[in-house]
C-alpha cells in the first residue's frame, strides 16, 4: 500500500493519528489568535487528551504568563475551538529539542585569568566599604589563582611527558 491509502484508510492507527495531528494544529493556530502578541511566539499546543490541553512554554517565564492567562484561553478555545469537553490547560516548559542543540554553535568556555583575580582583589581593597563583599571577592581571587596554579602545572606535567 502506498502512504497516501493508509492516510485515507478509515479506522487504521495511521488515520486516527493524522486526524489528532490536524486537530493540534487547529487548535494551536486558535491558541494563537487568543494570546497576546508577544506570548503567542512562546507557546505551542502539545497535545489534546481527555479533556486536557497540553501547552509548552519556551522557558519558565512565558509558562509562568501562560498561567496567567490561563482563564481566558480556557474561555477561548471553548468558544472559538468549539472545544466544550476542554477542562484543563496543562503547561509545561518546552524541552529542548535535540536538534537545535547540535546545531548550536559550541559555546567556548573562558577560564578566569590571573589579571581576573588581580582586579577583584583590588576591587576588595579599594572599590567597597562591605566587608562581606570584600571577603567574598578575595576568596573568588583565592579560587582563580589557585585553579590557574593547578592548570598551569596540569599543562606542564602533560608538556614534559612529550
Amino acid at each position: 500500500m502506498f502512504v497516501n491509502q493508509h492516510l485515507k484508510r478509515k479506522g487504521g492507527r495511521l488515520s486516527e493519528l493524522t486526524t489528532h495531528c490536524v486537530q493540534i494544529r487547529k487548535i494551536d493556530t486558535l491558541l494563537r489568535s487568543i494570546l497576546p502578541p508577544p506570548l503567542k511566539n512562546h507557546v505551542k499546543v502539545a497535545n489534546y487528551a481527555n479533556g486536557t490541553l497540553v501547552l509548552h512554554a519556551d522557558s519558565a517565564d512565558w509558562r509562568t504568563r501562560l498561567h496567567w492567562q490561563q482563564p481566558a484561553s480556557l474561555s477561548g478555545l471553548r468558544r472559538e475551538a468549539g472545544l466544550q469537553g476542554l477542562q484543563a490547560l496543562e503547561i509545561k516548559t518546552r524541552p529542548h529539542d535535540t536538534m537545535d542543540a547540535q546545531t548550536a554553535p559550541a559555546v567556548q568556555r573562558t577560564l578566569p585569568t590571573p589579571a581576573c583575580a588581580r582586579f577583584l582583589r583590588d576591587f576588595a581593597r579599594h572599590g567597597t566599604q562591605d566587608p562581606r563583599i570584600r571577603r567574598s571577592l578575595e576568596r573568588i581571587a583565592e579560587v582563580i589563582e589557585h585553579d590557574d596554579y593547578d592548570r598551569r602545572a596540569r599543562e606542564n606535567s602533560f608538556s614534559s611527558d612529550d
